[in-house]
């Protein structure tokens, strides 16, 4: 006789893991913004134009360019080119994002990016270009995660809030995995 039917079983693991899946990616953005260093609003700015300028430009790329399919039994419509084209895409970002303090004259920048950021002459460019290959790499698989999740508990999208973009957690996911990260490298590599 089984103690536990396999059915209920994975669905308590997928919950289990959803809720810690979810609070520790949203507990770090808290912790971010109000322990880090001067930069924890930066910071979370920086991630969430990471994850959103990846995700755009894995589509887009991927939708007109790819081909070899990244993980087709977890999110068929995902492509090695388009994954590609979502970490430059994020290099790019935190490369432009780390260049505006240095902007701040120019009036449609403005003042308020000058403490956003650390200058550049802070953080070495080669530091930058590893930290967005880093937040690409992790935005890829906070969606590839999502997806996994929706496809097990056998639904599209998380919810409605946003028509067309699926749920609040289909904008977030990527988000989720890239807040953690910009935690520890605001604890343990910025001054």
């Amino acid at each position: 006789m089984m103690l536990f039917d396999a059915i209920a079983l994975t669905g308590l693991l997928l919950d289990l893991f959803a809720l810690l899946y979810i609070v520790n990616g949203f507990s770090h953005a808290i912790l971010l913004r109000y322990t880090s260093s001067k930069y924890g609003l930066g910071l979370q700015i920086l991630g969430l134009c990471c994850a959103w300028v990846c995700d755009s430009g894995a589509l887009v790329v991927g939708s007109f360019m790819g081909h070899a399919k990244l993980a087709p039994v977890v999110s068929p419509g995902k492509t090695l080119v388009g994954a590609l084209a979502g970490v430059i895409s994020s290099v790019m970002t935190v490369l432009v994002m780390f260049a505006l303090p240095q902007l701040s004259d120019m009036p449609v920048i403005g003042e308020w990016t000058h403490e956003l950021l650390p200058a550049p002459d802070v953080v070495p460019l080669l530091h930058q270009i590893v930290l967005g290959v880093v937040l690409g790499v992790l935005c890829i698989v906070g969606d590839l995660v999502e997806s996994y999740v929706k496809r097990v508990a056998g639904v599209k999208d998380s919810g409605a809030f946003f028509p067309g973009h699926g749920g609040c957690l289909d904008r977030m996911d990527s988000f989720l995995f890239v807040a953690p990260c910009l935690y520890f490298y605001s604890q343990f590599a910025l001054p």
